[in-house]
Formats: structure tokens, C-alpha cells, sequence
């Protein structure tokens, strides 16, 4: 049984997304047991959210450390390293868990020129779909 997922970007790929500011891959970013382990907590932030709306659970990481496993972990940052070279720097952290047909429109993984740094939205699908939809 594999423990490692290879995330590192091909050439194609990282000259796909120089060319057009975004890449998607259906390639898996995590084993499924690490997958499994950041889906629970996931979980446990949408069933604890208290009033806020599902998609606004953002900087989970500032309430919960368990997260840096996951954020900093080697897949991720072989991804961006690969894409936007290795001055990397954790800006922000959001689960974005937007229920059909309401809320906001969320950006997918883009590149916003900022100076002379690059900065990179990394979006990882957690589940596509709301489980009422029955898709």
C-alpha cells in the first residue's frame, strides 16, 4: 500500500497554468487515510459552526492547529512550489461549503499579480455536491 501521493506539477501542466492563471487535476492530493482524517475534520467545523452559514467557515487554522498538518504538508506545497516558485507563505485558510443555489460565488485557484510575488488561491474538493442533492 502507497503512503505518498506524487502532487508535483508536470511541465505541462505548470506551463498550463503560467499560460491561463489556473489549473485543475482530478489527481488526489492526499492517501486516503490523511483525506479521510481532514474530511472529519472538516466535519466537525460545519456540525460545530453555531450561526454562521456553512460558507463562512473561514481561518479554521487560527482555531485549530490540526489543520497546519494539512496545510503545510509536503502535497501542498509541492503544488505551489511547482507553480509559483518556493517564497511560499500561508496567507488565509477557508473551507468553502457553499449549499446549491445560495450564497456567494467563490473563486477557484487563480494567480493575482502583487508586485514582484505571485500569490495562489490552492483549492482542494473536499465532496462536490451537497448531500441533498442526490447527484
Amino acid at each position: 500500500m502507497g503512503t505518498e501521493v506524487n502532487t508535483r506539477p508536470s511541465q505541462e501542466e505548470i506551463s498550463f497554468y503560467k499560460n491561463n492563471g489556473y489549473l485543475l487535476t482530478n489527481r488526489p492530493l492526499f492517501t486516503g487515510e490523511k483525506f479521510s482524517k481532514l474530511f472529519t475534520i472538516f466535519e466537525e467545523h460545519l456540525n460545530n459552526r453555531g450561526n454562521l452559514k456553512p460558507d463562512e467557515l473561514d481561518v479554521p487554522h487560527m482555531k485549530d492547529a490540526r489543520l497546519f498538518e494539512f496545510l503545510m504538508a509536503p502535497e501542498i506545497l509541492d503544488i505551489v512550489e511547482g507553480l509559483i516558485g518556493p517564497d511560499i507563505g500561508l496567507w488565509s485558510s477557508h473551507f468553502i461549503c457553499k449549499e446549491p443555489r445560495t450564497g456567494k460565488k467563490h473563486p477557484g485557484m487563480k494567480t493575482v499579480p502583487t508586485g514582484k510575488a505571485a500569490s495562489t488561491v490552492l483549492t482542494v474538493l473536499l465532496r462536490f455536491g451537497w448531500p441533498s442533492m442526490n447527484l
